[in-house]
């Protein structure tokens, strides 16, 4: 069951440097941030939550298809490979509510 959650990468030599483990902590708090303060405007103004829920959802969506995309060129499509971790399938699921609200 381990092995279900658990993503195993392809090198065991590589080591994430501090801005790719920060600069999309900052971001997601940025936006989170953005959201929280401007929320009044959003609700009221159905063109711009539109706007905002299309363009996370289209962020959400082309990360996750270069991704796979990426893995399944580089490494060949294999079972250890499918988008079927708890995580992914939540990133399916909340792409589809970000299409139809």
């Amino acid at each position: 069951m381990k092995d279900f959650f658990i993503l195993q990468r392809p090198s065991k030599n590589y080591q994430m440097n501090n801005s790719e483990q920060f600069a999309p902590i900052i971001i997601m708090i940025l936006i989170i941030i953005l959201i929280i303060v401007y929320k009044n405007e959003i609700r009221k103004n159905y063109k711009v939550e539109k706007i905002i829920r299309y363009t996370l959802t289209g962020l959400s969506s082309i990360i996750f298809i270069f991704y796979y995309l990426i893995t399944w060129l580089i490494n060949g499509i294999e079972v250890d490979n499918l988008p079927l971790h708890l995580c992914y399938i939540a990133n399916i699921l909340c792409i589809i509510l970000g299409f139809t609200k």
